[in-house]
């Protein structure tokens, strides 16, 4: 037996073999007698591929087209054929048949005047030129077009307004001559067959005499109607001006305004610091200027003045050195040390304006024999930081207490010292400025540093 390779060939086709006509799937034999007398059977086997022929049909309006299908693109009704092949290599037919119902293009035109608009056409309200569309659909489900090309002639229409005096008539206006307040019209035909429109709305406004009345206090601003003045004087006076009333026109006021009087009552004084001054009723110990006001039966405010000012005491602090058993002269004092030590001396003084002044004098006493000298020497402390901000460091020897006066010998700070070598001193609530700092030590003997206050 032998055995042939398969036949394969598309539906339609047909082959000879061995003697055969070959045209659909099986198997075949044949049958042959070899030359030792037996017979040798040939086979072999058929397989008759299929091929296709499809069919489609597609219906589209014509405003569909163009149309794509397989690559082929239709612009019309028609039938289109494409040969493909399977994968077996064999051919088949692809037939599409394009239907391609009509639509319908209707064209119009409309030409009007601005105020002739809006303009109905199928169910739109049309009021600018423009090309415009509405659709329809015919039996077949096709759009038919309809296209409006509108155009809109522009109508003039202007309308003004104008207020005027009438001091200014006639008012003219477009070749006519106004005299009254009203409405008025003016039509004239345009370039492209319209009518332009013209409307004014003229105001004619009345020019004003006008007499007013005030009344105003002595010595008070009156700013009033335009007015802008500040009477010295008490009574009736008359102001006029010329003002524009708020419709723009000229218009004369009259003023008739009645100066009620007001009295004025000042009081100068001055005081010491330290001894408060009464003035009607209450105490002032700052210097300036006070007011206490009445009114008059006309309401107008009578004044008390009082115009302070206040004098300066001072608390001075000095040191000084005498010798026993000889007259001292100095600081208002008249004196005669019996003998060395140191002496306190408060002395009562009074400045150029008779305000008291203190002197606190502290006196070093020396023996006068030759022999023995009484010395007394200074302790020796450091103050830092020097300028300062905010805060002082003292260190030094036997410290008990610590005053400070500010520059013009006010007393402003007493603090116990915080042991006998060192103390700190706190200056956030005093001003700039230059201070003393008096230091009193244990034995009664005082040390006096300056020191410098900084923002």
């Amino acid at each position: 037996t032998i055995t042939d390779a398969t036949i394969e060939m598309c539906a339609g086709m047909t082959q000879l073999w061995r003697g055969q006509t070959i045209a659909a799937t099986g198997e075949y034999r044949d049958t042959v007698m070899n030359a030792t007398g037996c017979y040798d059977i040939y086979v072999v086997n058929a397989l008759v591929h299929p091929t296709y022929h499809s069919y489609d049909t597609m219906t589209l309006c014509q405003s569909a087209l163009p149309y794509e299908w397989a690559g082929h693109t239709f612009t019309t009704a028609e039938t289109y054929t494409r040969n493909m092949q399977t994968v077996n290599g064999c051919d088949s037919i692809l037939e599409y048949t394009l239907l391609v119902n009509p639509t319908y293009y209707l064209n119009e035109t409309q030409t009007l005047c601005s105020d002739e608009v809006p303009y109905l056409w199928h169910g739109q309200s049309l009021a600018t030129t423009g090309v415009y569309y509405d659709s329809l659909s015919t039996v077949n489900g096709c759009d038919s077009i309809y296209t409006l090309t509108l155009t809109v002639n522009p109508t003039n229409h202007q309308y003004d307004t104008a207020a005027v005096c009438s001091s200014e008539l006639p008012y003219v206006w477009r070749g006519q001559q106004l005299n009254a307040t009203g409405h008025y019209t003016d039509v004239i035909p345009n370039s492209y067959g319209c009518s332009d429109i013209f409307e004014l709305e003229l105001t004619v406004n009345p020019i004003q005499q006008t007499t007013l009345y005030d009344t105003i206090c002595q010595g008070e601003h009156y700013v009033q109607y335009g007015f802008d003045t500040i009477p010295a004087t008490y009574g009736t006076i008359q102001l006029q001006s010329l003002h524009t009333s708020m419709f723009g026109c000229d218009s004369t006021v009259t003023l008739l305004l009645t100066v009620n009087r007001t009295y004025l009552f000042t009081t100068e004084a001055s005081t010491c610091d330290n001894v408060p001054y009464e003035w009607r009723g209450q105490m002032y110990d700052t210097a300036g200027i006070y007011f206490e006001t009445f009114q008059t039966m006309s309401s107008c405010d009578s004044v008390y003045a009082l115009v302070l000012t206040v004098t300066p005491t001072y608390e001075i602090f000095v040191t000084d050195t005498a010798i026993r058993q000889h007259e001292y002269v100095g600081y208002g004092l008249t004196l005669m040390p019996l003998d060395s030590g140191v002496y306190e001396y408060d002395v009562q003084n009074y400045t150029i304006d008779g305000c008291d002044s203190i002197i606190h004098l502290t006196l070093y006493v020396e023996f006068n024999d030759g022999v023995e000298q009484y010395v007394l020497p200074e302790p020796e402390f450091k103050l830092y930081p020097n300028p300062a901000t905010t805060y002082v460091n003292i260190e030094g020897e036997n410290m008990e207490r610590v005053y400070v006066y500010n520059a013009i010998g006010k007393l402003m700070m007493v603090a116990e010292a915080d042991s006998d070598t060192h103390t700190r001193l706190e200056f956030v609530n005093y001003p700039a400025g230059y201070y003393v700092v008096r230091i009193e030590l244990t034995d009664g003997r005082t040390v006096q540093k300056k020191v410098v206050i900084r923002r």
